[in-house]
């Protein structure tokens, strides 16, 4: 879903600076989505914005990224 926000990198920002210290930020990515970004491009926008990649699983129809904020 993250993939049909205008202005994504303000969108991260803003959903870590509500979520509490340890807070977790959860994207499903469905692959037929048109506009679906890959586990690379989330970690990409996601990263730099102070957010600790958990866990990254799919299979052929769906990603699912998981971060947390540091506690």
């Amino acid at each position: 879903m993250i993939g049909e926000v205008p202005d994504k990198s303000a969108c991260i920002r803003s959903l870590g600076r509500v979520l509490k210290p340890g807070g977790k930020l959860v994207f499903a990515e469905a692959f037929p989505d048109p506009d679906r970004m890959s586990v690379g491009e989330l970690r990409d926008l996601v990263e730099p914005e102070n957010f600790e990649l958990v866990l990254a699983t799919g299979n052929r129809w769906h990603d699912v990224v998981s971060f947390r904020t540091p506690a």
